[in-house]
């Protein structure tokens, strides 16, 4: 990580190099957090913090056997068609 963070400051360029010659660099504004309007915040909060009711469906899966037992089934039937065309 610290190996990352290292490479990472080398490929930032540096605020003389960033702007043209004979221009002066802006000064860096502090860092700050956005921050949301009152209002909008508690609006937000409230959306989140309410628990929704999950709905339960009540079905039963079906068998897994299904699934490849109808084209076995079907393969079969071809399989002893042709045989009995072929006899």
């Amino acid at each position: 990580m610290r190996q990352t963070v290292g490479l990472v400051r080398e490929t930032m360029p540096t605020p003389q190099a960033a702007t043209a010659p004979g221009v002066e660099p802006k000064p860096a504004l502090p860092p700050q957090a956005p921050q949301l309007p009152a209002n909008k915040r508690a609006v937000l909060f409230e959306r989140f913090a309410t628990a929704r009711k999950r709905v339960v469906l009540n079905f039963q899966a079906k068998p897994r056997v299904q699934r490849w037992l109808r084209p076995l089934a079907i393969a079969a039937a071809i399989v002893v068609l042709l045989g009995g065309i072929a006899a």
